[in-house]
């Protein structure tokens, strides 16, 4: 294979598609975002890292906020397929729903100046990062309704499941304002995060009005 040369250290890069070029930068670039802070991060860095030029380096991505955006993608799709697989779907409900925000919390701990970015700084305040956010957020409602459903053992076509969208969606609300302050506050444990998210949940579940006896004997199983 053909390698060549690049200014970024006279490292030899290789030959790869534009495809598999771009996932390489944004590979580095979660690396560099998830160990410094976003304003220490330098676009040249990134390119050197990369073993690209930076004119190549720009090509992908014209500035930093584009990179970045890239990069919360790719970390929202990570983090939202590992805690998917994370679940155990014979475990009760409890610790279901546990298991899922403690998957968040170890993904955040593992990128943790990314995570202050995406969550205390410039993702609360950038159009593409809040629409990103929008979508990550649907995403996750729908999987939360399909989990509790599941969990529950009620159909998706049950009336009373009709409420469960809006309720969940007010539960990420909630559940990411505790991320929010576990990031803030080092007294906020993350166990104690999980709990708290996982019990709140399940307590406005039991108040949907409509859900058959079993459902009910399940929410209140918090083992």
């Amino acid at each position: 294979m053909q390698h060549v040369s690049t200014k970024a250290g006279d490292a030899p890069r290789r030959r790869l598609t534009p495809e598999v070029r771009r996932d390489e930068i944004v590979r580095v670039g979660a690396r560099l975002f998830g160990a410094n802070a976003y304003n220490s991060v330098r676009m040249e860095a990134v390119a050197e890292a990369a073993g690209v030029s930076r004119a190549l380096m720009y090509r992908y991505f014209p500035d930093k906020r584009a990179l970045f955006v890239a990069v919360v993608t790719s970390l929202s799709d990570e983090m939202l397929a590992r805690t998917a697989e994370s679940i155990d779907p014979d475990a009760g409900a409890f610790a279901q729903l546990r298991t899922g925000v403690l998957g968040y919390l170890e993904q955040y701990e593992k990128h943790p100046h990314a995570a202050e970015a995406i969550v205390l700084g410039v993702g609360s305040t950038d159009p593409q990062l809040i629409r990103r956010d929008r979508h990550d957020n649907e995403r996750l409602s729908e999987l939360v309704v399909g989990r509790v459903c599941a969990m529950l053992d009620i159909d998706r076509s049950d009336k009373a499941v009709q409420l469960l969208p809006s309720v969940t969606h007010a539960w990420l609300a909630f559940t990411n304002e505790m991320i929010r302050q576990w990031l803030i506050d080092p007294n906020l444990g993350r166990d104690e995060v999980a709990d708290h998210c996982a019990h709140a949940l399940l307590d406005v579940c039991g108040r949907i009005p409509g859900l058959p006896d079993h459902a009910l004997t399940l929410l209140t199983d918090r083992s």
